[in-house]
Protein backbone atom coordinates (compact mmCIF):
# COMPACT_ATOMS: atom_id res chain seq x y z
CA UNK A 1 0.00 0.00 0.00
CA UNK A 2 2.89 2.37 0.82
CA UNK A 3 4.09 1.39 -2.82
CA UNK A 4 1.17 2.25 -4.94
CA UNK A 5 -0.58 5.51 -4.06
CA UNK A 6 -3.71 4.41 -5.88
CA UNK A 7 -4.15 0.87 -3.41
CA UNK A 8 -3.21 3.16 -0.44
CA UNK A 9 -6.07 5.81 -1.53
CA UNK A 10 -8.65 2.90 -2.06
CA UNK A 11 -7.84 1.53 1.19
CA UNK A 12 -6.96 4.64 3.56
CA UNK A 13 -10.59 5.36 5.01
CA UNK A 14 -11.05 1.36 5.78
CA UNK A 15 -8.00 1.58 7.47
CA UNK A 16 -8.23 4.99 9.49
CA UNK A 17 -11.89 3.64 10.59
CA UNK A 18 -10.48 0.61 12.22
CA UNK A 19 -7.57 2.10 13.18
CA UNK A 20 -10.42 4.00 15.05
CA UNK A 21 -12.52 1.65 16.83
CA UNK A 22 -10.85 0.71 20.35
CA UNK A 23 -10.04 -3.58 20.10
CA UNK A 24 -12.12 -3.91 23.42
CA UNK A 25 -15.36 -2.15 21.84
CA UNK A 26 -14.88 -4.68 18.91
CA UNK A 27 -14.48 -7.83 21.10
CA UNK A 28 -18.35 -8.56 21.76
CA UNK A 29 -18.37 -8.75 17.82
CA UNK A 30 -15.17 -11.22 17.65
CA UNK A 31 -17.00 -13.10 20.55
CA UNK A 32 -20.23 -13.38 18.20
CA UNK A 33 -18.19 -14.78 15.39
CA UNK A 34 -15.46 -17.25 17.17
CA UNK A 35 -17.51 -17.84 20.01
CA UNK A 36 -16.17 -17.74 23.69
CA UNK A 37 -13.20 -19.32 24.00
CA UNK A 38 -9.32 -18.76 22.81
CA UNK A 39 -9.68 -18.19 19.24
CA UNK A 40 -11.73 -14.93 20.03
CA UNK A 41 -9.02 -13.40 22.35
CA UNK A 42 -6.43 -14.56 19.91
CA UNK A 43 -8.61 -13.04 16.97
CA UNK A 44 -8.89 -9.24 19.15
CA UNK A 45 -5.12 -9.45 19.83
CA UNK A 46 -4.19 -9.85 16.24
CA UNK A 47 -6.66 -7.10 15.08
CA UNK A 48 -5.83 -4.23 17.60
CA UNK A 49 -2.00 -4.91 16.56
CA UNK A 50 -1.96 -5.74 12.60
CA UNK A 51 -3.15 -1.99 11.90
CA UNK A 52 -0.51 -0.79 14.26
CA UNK A 53 2.24 -2.69 11.92
CA UNK A 54 0.46 -2.00 8.71
CA UNK A 55 0.39 1.75 9.35
CA UNK A 56 4.16 1.30 10.11
CA UNK A 57 4.72 -0.71 7.10
CA UNK A 58 3.06 1.51 5.10
CA UNK A 59 4.79 4.99 5.84
CA UNK A 60 7.92 3.00 5.80
CA UNK A 61 7.91 2.11 2.34
CA UNK A 62 6.29 5.66 1.52
CA UNK A 63 8.85 7.43 3.41
CA UNK A 64 12.08 5.32 1.05
CA UNK A 65 14.60 7.15 -0.11
CA UNK A 66 13.84 8.69 -3.63
CA UNK A 67 17.58 8.65 -4.51
CA UNK A 68 18.81 5.28 -3.55
CA UNK A 69 15.87 3.97 -5.64
CA UNK A 70 16.66 6.21 -8.79
CA UNK A 71 20.35 5.00 -7.91
CA UNK A 72 19.55 1.78 -7.92
CA UNK A 73 17.80 1.86 -11.37
CA UNK A 74 20.24 3.23 -12.52
CA UNK A 75 22.59 0.59 -11.50
CA UNK A 76 19.62 -1.27 -13.82
CA UNK A 77 18.60 -3.20 -11.23
CA UNK A 78 14.63 -4.14 -12.01
CA UNK A 79 11.44 -3.24 -10.13
CA UNK A 80 11.23 -6.41 -7.85
CA UNK A 81 15.39 -5.91 -6.85
CA UNK A 82 14.41 -2.25 -6.32
CA UNK A 83 11.87 -3.37 -3.75
CA UNK A 84 13.75 -5.74 -1.84
CA UNK A 85 16.62 -4.02 -1.74
CA UNK A 86 16.28 -0.65 -1.44
CA UNK A 87 12.85 0.09 -0.31
CA UNK A 88 12.09 -3.06 1.87
CA UNK A 89 15.50 -2.30 3.68
CA UNK A 90 14.66 1.13 3.92
CA UNK A 91 11.37 0.52 5.54
CA UNK A 92 12.58 -2.29 7.79
CA UNK A 93 13.11 -0.05 10.97
CA UNK A 94 9.83 1.68 10.23
CA UNK A 95 7.87 -2.20 10.29
CA UNK A 96 10.17 -3.01 13.31
CA UNK A 97 8.84 0.30 15.35
CA UNK A 98 5.64 -1.11 14.51
CA UNK A 99 6.36 -4.99 15.90
CA UNK A 100 7.40 -3.52 18.49
CA UNK A 101 4.50 -1.31 19.50
CA UNK A 102 2.10 -4.09 18.21
CA UNK A 103 3.39 -6.23 20.75
CA UNK A 104 3.25 -4.31 23.78
CA UNK A 105 -0.46 -3.58 22.60
CA UNK A 106 -0.60 -7.34 22.42
CA UNK A 107 -0.01 -7.95 26.50
CA UNK A 108 -2.11 -5.21 27.33
CA UNK A 109 -5.07 -6.34 24.76
CA UNK A 110 -4.61 -10.33 25.83
CA UNK A 111 -4.61 -9.26 29.49
CA UNK A 112 -7.62 -6.91 29.34
CA UNK A 113 -9.69 -10.04 27.08
CA UNK A 114 -8.79 -12.22 29.64
CA UNK A 115 -10.31 -9.80 32.81
CA UNK A 116 -13.34 -9.59 30.31
CA UNK A 117 -14.48 -12.78 29.10
CA UNK A 118 -14.42 -15.05 31.73
CA UNK A 119 -11.68 -17.83 30.92
CA UNK A 120 -10.38 -19.75 33.57
CA UNK A 121 -6.53 -18.93 33.41
CA UNK A 122 -4.29 -16.20 32.58
CA UNK A 123 -2.90 -12.79 34.06
CA UNK A 124 -5.55 -10.84 33.65
CA UNK A 125 -8.26 -13.44 35.31
CA UNK A 126 -6.08 -13.82 37.63
CA UNK A 127 -5.93 -9.91 38.47
CA UNK A 128 -10.12 -9.65 38.06
CA UNK A 129 -10.38 -12.54 40.37
CA UNK A 130 -8.16 -11.35 43.01
CA UNK A 131 -9.65 -7.85 42.91
CA UNK A 132 -13.39 -9.51 43.01
CA UNK A 133 -11.85 -11.41 46.03
CA UNK A 134 -9.96 -9.07 48.22
CA UNK A 135 -6.91 -10.46 47.66
CA UNK A 136 -4.83 -7.53 47.41
CA UNK A 137 -1.59 -9.22 47.28
CA UNK A 138 -2.11 -11.90 44.49
CA UNK A 139 -3.89 -8.31 42.64
CA UNK A 140 -0.48 -6.73 42.94
CA UNK A 141 1.67 -9.46 41.97
CA UNK A 142 -0.30 -10.58 38.93
CA UNK A 143 -0.10 -6.46 37.85
CA UNK A 144 4.02 -6.87 38.54
CA UNK A 145 4.37 -10.42 36.63
CA UNK A 146 2.44 -8.65 33.59
CA UNK A 147 4.42 -5.32 33.63
CA UNK A 148 7.58 -7.83 33.52
CA UNK A 149 6.38 -10.49 30.93
CA UNK A 150 5.66 -6.77 28.98
CA UNK A 151 9.65 -5.89 29.53
CA UNK A 152 10.79 -9.12 28.65
CA UNK A 153 9.29 -9.59 25.70
CA UNK A 154 9.98 -5.70 24.68
CA UNK A 155 13.93 -6.34 25.75
CA UNK A 156 13.86 -9.90 23.53
CA UNK A 157 12.44 -8.17 20.72
CA UNK A 158 15.16 -5.47 20.91
CA UNK A 159 17.53 -7.98 21.10
CA UNK A 160 16.31 -9.56 17.63
CA UNK A 161 15.89 -6.35 16.21
CA UNK A 162 19.68 -5.11 16.85
CA UNK A 163 20.47 -8.41 14.83
CA UNK A 164 18.20 -7.82 11.89
CA UNK A 165 17.84 -4.21 11.32
CA UNK A 166 21.61 -3.01 12.88
CA UNK A 167 22.21 -0.16 10.62
CA UNK A 168 18.97 1.25 12.03
CA UNK A 169 19.70 5.09 13.26
CA UNK A 170 22.96 4.98 11.52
Amino acid sequence: MGYYSKIYSAFEIIIDFFRSLPALAIFPLLMFFFGIGDISKVATTAFSCSLVVVINSIYGVKNSKKTRQIVAYLMEANPREVFLKVILMDALPQISIGMRTGLSLAVVVLIATEMFMGTNWGIGHRIFEAQLTYRVPEMYASIIIAGLLGYTLNKGFVAIERKIVHWSGK
